[in-house]
């Protein structure tokens, strides 16, 4: 059964403070990544889980046809040689409590979350057992990926929808909870191709602490351990951190009216660049290598 009703966000966002182990492994992709012959970011990913020996579930409940994009990327997986690729059909609330949706999460090597709208993941398996089983392999060393709406449900504050504005403004965004796979950070995609820098702005001016990460398309962010993160693709990833702003009026600010900001910090990060959210610092390709256990050559040409 493919869910298509409306469904209901909750505003109530919830910080989860976990201790997070030395194991984990988030690649989050900003969406409209190359599937043919090209599609090094999904190989990445595949190597990542295992290569020949990966079992890889794909979760596509954000996507208006989710048996299509299942099969997509199940295709594209198998074909780089995946020992097991499944489909996940969970659209409902009742399917996400099931205990074949759980036993296969945890039988996994890899998950991937394919994109749409990334309120439906969260509507559909926030609170569920499946939520469960995916965040807890996770915190255990399983790699977990996505791309466009499965990069965005990673944070623990998530961007639940807003447009493009010409300039930052208060109540230009809706902000929900997402998997909480990565903390005091929130996550945009199709970044520069949508020209977002003002949605993620206003969202990093409601949430201070966080910082803002704006993925553009075919450009992926791997994170190892929470912390460490390394470029990959065709684009960049921009951050926004609002950690030194010394004025923001997005407080006062009213609806549909320019906010100020002053101080805030913009890092734009290209392909081997890395970034480091423990001290919140870019980190240049020569220096990356010596940091984390990344390929030596482009990921991406």
């Amino acid at each position: 059964m493919i869910y298509s009703g409306p469904w209901i966000l909750s505003l109530r966002v919830v910080e989860r403070n976990i201790a997070m182990p030395k194991t984990t492994k988030l690649f989050i992709i900003g969406g409209a990544e190359k599937k043919g012959r090209d599609a090094q970011l999904l190989r990445f990913f595949f190597d990542l889980c295992g290569g020949a020996e990966s079992r890889i579930t794909i979760i596509t409940c954000a996507s208006q046809a989710p048996l299509k994009t299942g099969q997509k990327y199940e295709k594209i997986f198998s074909g780089f040689g995946s020992a097991s690729v499944s489909i996940l059909p969970v659209f409902s609330r009742e399917e996400a409590n099931s205990t074949e949706a759980v036993e296969l999460i945890e039988q996994s090597t890899g998950i991937f979350i394919s994109g749409g709208n990334q309120v439906k993941i969260a509507a559909t398996i926030g609170g569920t057992k499946l939520e469960t089983a995916l965040t807890g392999r996770y915190w255990k060393g399983g790699p977990t990926g996505g791309t466009s709406a499965g990069a965005s449900i990673a944070s623990t504050v998530m961007i639940a929808g807003g447009k493009p504005f010409t300039y930052p403004r208060r109540r230009s965004i809706r902000l929900s909870a997402g998997l909480g796979l990565i903390q005091d950070v929130i996550i945009d995609q199709h970044f520069r191709e949508r020209d977002r820098i003002y949605r993620l702005a206003a969202a990093v001016m409601s949430h201070p602490r966080n910082l803002g990460v704006g993925i553009d398309e075919n450009t992926a962010l791997y994170i190892e351990n929470g912390t460490l993160a390394s470029v990959m693709g065709g684009g960049t990833v921009t951050v926004l951190d609002g950690g030194g702003v010394a004025h923001s009026s997005y407080a006062k600010g009213h609806a549909g009216k320019p906010i100020s900001i002053f101080g805030l910090t913009m890092h734009v990060l290209a392909d081997g660049d890395g970034f480091d959210f423990a001290t919140r610092t870019p980190i240049r390709n020569e220096d990356l290598q010596a940091k984390i256990a990344i390929p030596t050559e482009d990921v991406v040409q």
